[in-house]
C-alpha cells in the first residue's frame, strides 16, 4: 500500500522506484518462471556526442574514455575531466600563480578534489559547440549548490566575484576536456572551417545520413525595425524581416551539434528498424537513452552495438566532404579530412559499457 507507506519517496527517482515495487511484490506473492517483467530497462550512452566523436575519428583515447573499447570496468570521462582539472588547481597552487588563491578557494569549496558533478554539464555540451557564457552558466549553478545555506558573508567567493571566479574554473575544466579528449576538438575545427566555405558561397549546408535521411540547415540573415502604432497611446512593434541570405555564425554554430544529432537520429532510428525485426516492438527512448521490457534487454543491446558498428564502419567525414563539395562551385578547395586514429569501430560488438 503505497499510501500508507511513504517509504518509496525517500528513493532516487521514486515513481520509478515505486513501479518496481508493485511489480516485484506481485511476483513475490505468485512466483513463476514465466512472469513477464513490464518495467522498461535502459541503456544509456556514456556521452554519446563525445562517442560520436571517437568513432568518426577512430581516436583510441576518447574511445577509451567513453567507452567504445573493450574493457573489464567502465570508465568515467566527468570523472577523468573532474581529477584532470583538481590538477590544474593543484599545479596552480603549487608554482604560486597568478590565480592561486582563487584555485586554492575552488579546491576548498569541492573538499579538496572537484566531483564528477562539477564538470559533468560541461563535458555533456562539449560535443554540441557549447560557448564559455553556458559553461561558465553550468559551474555557478554547481558552486550555488555546493555553498546553499550559507551566509553571504561565509560564501567562498564575495558576490562581485562569483561570476569571474566561475567563468575561470569553467576555462579549466575545458583545459582539462581538451587534454582528455582532443579528437572532438580537432573534427569540430574542421567541420566548422567546411561550413565557412559553404557560407562564403551562399550555401545553405545539405547532407545525407546513414538512414537515408535529407538534412538541410537553413540559417538566414535577418533585419529588424519598429512600428509605431497611435491606438489611443502609442504602441512600438518590433519586427524581425528574414532574407535567403546565409547567417555565417549562426550556420558554423549549428553545423557540429546538427550533424551529431543526425547521427544519433540515424541511429535509432535504424536501431529501431532493426528490433522491430528481432521481434521487439515495445520500445522507449530518450536521445541516448534506449529502453525496452527487461526480458528483450539482452537483444537490444546486441541490435544497438551492432547498428552503431555498422554507421560508424563507413568513414562519415569523407562522405560530407564530399558531399559538401557537390553543393560548391567547380573547383572550390576544401580541408582534408583529419587524420584519424586506429580505433576500430567493429570492437563496439564487444565493449560491454557502451551502451549500459
Amino acid at each position: 500500500d503505497p499510501i500508507d507507506n511513504r517509504w518509496w519517496v525517500d528513493a532516487d527517482k521514486p515513481w520509478l522506484f515505486l513501479a518496481w515495487c508493485l511489480e516485484a511484490g506481485e511476483y513475490l506473492q505468485n512466483p513463476s518462471p514465466s512472469f513477464v517483467s513490464r518495467i522498461p530497462i535502459s541503456a544509456d550512452g556514456s556521452n554519446n556526442g563525445l562517442q560520436c566523436y571517437s568513432l568518426l575519428m577512430r581516436d583510441e583515447v576518447g574511445g577509451a574514455a567513453t567507452n567504445c573499447i573493450p574493457s573489464d570496468q567502465p570508465a568515467d570521462i566527468y570523472q577523468m575531466v573532474a581529477d584532470e582539472t583538481t590538477q590544474l588547481l593543484k599545479q596552480e597552487v603549487e608554482r604560486k600563480g597568478d590565480n592561486a588563491e582563487i584555485a586554492e578557494c575552488w579546491l576548498r569549496v569541492a573538499g579538496g578534489a572537484l566531483p564528477r558533478k562539477a564538470t559533468k554539464r560541461v563535458v555533456m555540451t562539449e560535443p554540441y559547440s557549447s560557448t564559455m557564457y553556458s559553461r561558465q552558466h553550468y559551474v555557478s549553478e554547481w558552486y550555488w549548490d555546493q555553498v546553499r545555506g550559507a551566509s553571504v558573508g561565509n560564501a567562498p567567493f564575495p558576490p562581485q566575484q562569483t561570476y569571474s571566479a566561475c567563468w575561470w574554473l569553467a576555462e579549466k575544466i575545458s583545459e582539462a576536456l581538451s587534454n582528455t579528449v582532443t579528437a572532438s576538438s580537432v573534427a569540430m575545427a574542421w567541420m566548422r572551417e567546411l561550413c565557412d566555405i559553404a557560407s562564403s558561397q551562399g550555401v545553405h549546408l545539405r547532407w545525407t545520413t546513414p538512414s537515408g535521411l535529407k538534412v538541410r540547415q537553413h540559417y538566414c540573415k535577418s533585419t529588424s525595425r519598429t512600428v509605431e502604432i497611435n491606438a489611443n497611446r502609442k504602441v512600438k512593434i518590433y519586427l524581425r524581416d528574414t532574407t535567403d541570405l546565409v547567417d555565417p555564425s549562426r550556420s558554423a554554430n549549428g553545423f557540429c551539434p546538427n550533424f551529431i544529432h543526425s547521427l544519433d537520429a540515424a541511429a535509432a532510428t535504424m536501431t529501431v528498424n532493426a528490433a522491430v525485426d528481432a521481434g521487439i516492438t515495445d520500445l522507449m527512448f530518450i536521445h541516448d537513452s534506449f529502453g525496452c521490457h527487461a526480458a528483450y534487454a539482452p537483444t537490444l543491446g546486441v541490435l544497438l552495438r551492432a547498428t552503431y558498428a555498422d554507421i560508424f564502419s563507413r568513414h562519415l567525414l569523407d562522405d560530407l566532404r564530399a558531399e559538401v563539395g557537390r553543393l560548391l562551385a567547380p573547383g572550390t578547395e576544401l580541408p582534408n579530412t583529419p587524420a584519424c586514429g586506429k580505433l576500430n569501430p567493429r570492437d563496439l560488438l564487444s565493449s560491454p559499457y557502451f551502451f549500459a
